[in-house]
């Protein structure tokens, strides 16, 4: 079983700072660069997404985060926030390197998934 386990990294913009970029590196195998923001406008995101703040939009513990991990790889399944199981085949985890605590989460998850035998690769690119 492979997943790329990648961060989205580079939401810093101008005086704002966020995220934990240099101490997430060592434990994703791939990032997502935001430069700056993601591209969207909050009424867009907050159709499609739950908004940061709502309780359980984001699992901040890693052990639940694992489990939601491993049942999606084995299963092909998550548990949404309503409870309901939606179907889902992944390719990749995104954990958020802007979170607190982003280093030890990603640590934490990343050791969990090798334990249970989950290579953790960057997904292949073609390269001319």
């Amino acid at each position: 079983m492979q997943v790329d386990f990648n961060s989205d990294l580079g939401e810093s913009f101008g005086l704002y700072s966020a995220g934990s970029d240099a101490e997430v590196l060592p434990y994703i195998t791939s990032a997502n660069i935001a430069c700056g923001f993601h591209a969207g406008d909050a009424p867009t995101m907050g159709e499609t997404v739950a908004r940061r703040g709502t309780p359980g939009a984001m699992i901040d513990d890693p052990d639940v985060a694992t489990m939601q991990i491993l049942t999606m790889l084995h299963e092909g399944r998550v548990r949404s926030q309503q409870g309901t199981w939606v179907p889902v085949r992944a390719d990749s985890v995104c954990i958020h390197g802007d979170q607190p605590g982003a280093a030890q989460f990603a640590r934490a998850i990343r050791q969990a998934l090798e334990e249970q035998g989950v290579l953790l690769q960057a997904p292949c690119t073609n390269t001319p």
